[in-house]
């Protein structure tokens, strides 16, 4: 039974109640002038639009909601709010496309600065390419005046032994001395055929260190040098102060005997590739007797015997190509 069936129904019954049978006819026709017929109207049509809500609500699903129907009422303030955003987001577009020119204008800039950093390490390149240039021959400059002090500091002495004759007298220590004669040849051949002819050698012996030693006070290269003493006896050479003994009685032997304090080449040498200098006899040589002191790096590949101040006599590294005096070795 349907909801429309059950309100005829009850408002059958309540007409029927309200007014009897005998009455019915004259009830109508009075309630019909009385406007009774359009409040009955009226009430019949309210209840016939509630019914027909309640059915259509009943015919929808369950998860239907009903502010589905009903449309948002200010529809002018969600326009507002939409233009409103669509004026902010063309704020921010615009904001950045400032921000765009910036950038664009600081990688110019960056750009401009490259070139610019390129361009001063190009001249950096130049000035290190010119100054390593001016360095080097600023190097060979003064190893070329260094070659010349030593060859005038030799001369000096050459000259000062010359006006003060060389004084062989002994020191506290024993010395004899033994004439020998190179008798191997008479004469060495000249380039221009000329014969030289050799003197006698004068070793000096000091029978305490061990040493039998010859000076040579004639300026020569370290080659040139090793080969006359080479030439002086069999198995001669430069002399080789491989122990403390032998060495402090060389230094004194050359404090006492020797004016100038010339500088003389001696039987030490470091090989190429080498950090160590070693004497001739395969011994490697004392830090302590060196001026430098030890522990120190030496340049130069030949040593020769210097002396210092407050030092005395002491090693030192030298240039091979360099002329000096030396000490010859006949070995005991």
């Amino acid at each position: 039974m349907s909801i429309l069936h059950v309100i005829f129904l009850a408002l059958t019954r309540f007409i029927k109640a309200r007014f009897p049978p005998d009455q019915l006819q004259h009830s109508l026709i009075w309630g019909y002038r009385q406007t009774m017929i359009p409040k009955l109207c009226l009430f019949f049509l309210t209840v016939i639009q509630i019914s027909a809500a309640m059915e259509f609500q009943s015919l929808l699903p369950s998860s239907f909601s009903q502010n589905q129907f009903h449309p948002p009422s200010d529809t002018g303030k969600e326009v507002k709010d939409a233009v409103n955003g669509v004026r902010r987001h063309e704020i921010r577009l615009e904001k950045q496309e400032e921000l765009l020119e910036k950038q664009e204008g600081r990688l110019s800039w960056l750009n401009d600065s490259l070139k610019a950093y390129g361009k001063l390490n190009e001249v950096q390149d130049q000035l290190l390419s010119t100054m390593q240039a001016s360095q080097l021959d600023e190097k060979s400059r003064l190893s070329t005046i260094e070659e010349k002090l030593h060859q005038l500091e030799d001369k000096l002495v050459i000259a000062e032994n010359a006006s003060s004759p060389l004084t062989m007298s002994t020191s506290s220590v024993s010395v004899e001395t033994d004439d020998t004669v190179v008798t191997e040849q008479d004469g060495e051949s000249g380039t221009d055929g000329t014969v030289k002819k050799r003197q006698s050698v004068n070793f000096t012996s000091i029978q305490d260190a061990g040493l039998s030693f010859a000076l040579i006070m004639e300026s020569m290269e370290y080659s040139e040098v090793k080969e006359r003493c080479a030439q002086m006896v069999d198995g001669g050479r430069l002399i080789a102060l491989d122990s403390e003994s032998k060495f402090q009685a060389m230094k004194t032997y050359l404090t006492d005997n020797v004016d100038g304090n010339p500088n003389f080449y001696v039987g030490l040498k470091k090989a190429r590739g080498q950090k160590v200098h070693h004497w001739s006899i395969g011994k490697k040589s004392d830090d302590n007797l060196w001026c430098k002191g030890p522990g120190k790096k030496h340049a130069y590949r030949c040593a020769i015997l210097s002396t210092k101040r407050r030092k005395g006599y002491c090693l030192s590294a030298s240039r091979c190509k360099v002329k000096r005096y030396a000490i010859c070795e006949n070995p005991l």
